[in-house]
């Protein structure tokens, strides 16, 4: 459970880059993604956060300290996982409460952001759009996220994603109802987790810095001689927290909608873009596993076509006979091992009339060999009471109604690649 997640893989199992995810929470190149999706023990809300990652920290990491104590991802939990024909997918029931929880927490951020004019983190700005969005109008929220031809750990790691972009703005909105409300005792999402700084290593540059987590009632170890001063206010706290121009976006106090993404985009990703030679006889256009009967299904429809297709070139044969002079010509002919290249019709069309013509043998088509199934060419791969006031909150009430026909497809998987209009 704590081996290095093969993200390598890449697209064709799920998977994703999570480069800013590794920046956020400082890892160098020895941390790495574990197979339960998480960072161990570097993930957010598991440790009180290190005074060296805020010294000279990014704007979102300024509120690692507000993330709440129990909200981060453990380093040891599992999901709710069901498989269906050897896929794995999260249980209806686990999705549910993790779109609930997501979009409760999207909603109160955007009702803080104005409020506060605190921009939202980059992070979760950036990350939230991509996550919620949707294929077509009808699609459920994270049904991108979450695909049947995912690797297991994949969709570990895709939970863990959402769970992270949540745990920070759980922390950036109890920093912000602290600011609008310093007199209450009570944090919005539980206590935070605070920040582990070392006195004896600690700098005069950090006071500053230091003494506003302190006067916003954050867990730290200031050293003893570092006291508030009696004058000390929030404006003078905020002040040191948004240091250097940090909370200086401008238009980043709601979470815009993503309309389109490409078909390769990590969160967007569609079977058909991803794996386009696909095996037809294993896999449904969305990547769904063809159950057994579905297989035979697609057999059988394979050899019924093929019977037709011989039976049609028979009949024509009986029913239009070439003349002999033509059959002459044509058993002259060196064979060029394709017979359903030549076009039988085109050259009666071209003979003159013959009043006597005679018989001569049909073209025989091998019915049993044209029988033989193809052979699998793909290898198997990788909200509460308040809601978003944004256009985001549009998604709330939506839900999947794709329905995959059972039998077996026909045509080309580029056919398939068309989405429905938003």
């Amino acid at each position: 459970m704590f081996d290095r997640a093969p993200i390598e893989m890449g697209r064709k199992r799920g998977y994703f880059k999570d480069e800013a995810a590794r920046a956020l929470l400082g890892l160098n190149k020895g941390d790495f993604m574990q197979n339960l999706g998480t960072y161990g023990a570097k993930e957010m809300g598991t440790n009180p956060v290190n005074f060296d990652l805020l010294r000279d920290g990014t704007y979102d990491q300024r509120f690692l300290p507000f993330v709440p104590r129990l909200r981060g991802p453990p380093i040891v939990r599992y999901l709710d996982m069901r498989q269906v024909n050897r896929q794995w997918l999260p249980s209806p029931a686990a999705l549910r409460g993790l779109r609930e929880s997501f979009l409760e927490v999207v909603g109160e951020a955007e009702k803080v952001a104005p409020l506060t004019n605190l921009p939202l983190p980059d992070y979760a700005f950036n990350l939230v759009p991509r996550l919620l969005f949707r294929s077509h109008n009808e699609a459920a929220i994270f049904e991108l996220q979450f695909q049947p031809w995912f690797d297991i750990i994949a969709q570990y790691a895709r939970w863990r994603q959402i769970e992270r972009a949540q745990a920070l703005l759980e922390g950036y909105v109890n920093a912000g109802r602290l600011l609008l409300n310093p007199e209450k005792k009570n944090w919005f999402y539980s206590d935070p987790i605070g920040i582990f700084l070392d006195p004896a290593t600690c700098k005069e540059r950090d006071r500053s810095l230091a003494l506003a987590f302190s006067f916003l009632a954050l867990p730290i170890n200031c050293p003893a001689e570092w006291v508030i001063p009696d004058n000390y206010d929030l404006s003078e706290a905020r002040a040191a927290l948004l240091s250097e121009g940090r909370g200086s976006v401008p238009n980043q106090l709601s979470f815009p909608t993503i309309e389109e993404l490409p078909g390769n985009d990590y969160d967007a990703l569609m079977f058909c873009d991803v794996r386009p030679n696909f095996s037809e006889r294993r896999y449904m256009p969305d990547g769904t596993r063809l159950t057994k009967q579905q297989r035979k299904d697609y057999d059988d429809g394979e050899s019924s076509d093929m019977a037709n297709a011989a039976l049609s070139v028979n009949e024509d044969d009986e029913e239009e006979p070439f003349p002999s002079k033509i059959t002459e010509v044509m058993e002259d002919v060196q064979p060029t091992g394709e017979p359903a290249s030549q076009p039988l019709e085109n050259m009666h069309l071209a003979v003159p009339d013959v009043t006597a013509p005679s018989k001569t043998p049909t073209l025989q088509l091998n019915v049993t060999d044209s029988l033989t199934p193809p052979v699998p060419t793909s290898t198997p791969t990788s909200a509460s009471n308040s809601a978003p006031n944004s256009a985001i909150s549009s998604a709330i009430s939506s839900t999947s109604s794709i329905n995959m026909p059972s039998s077996h497809r026909r045509g080309t998987p580029q056919q398939w690649r068309g989405r429905a209009a938003r």
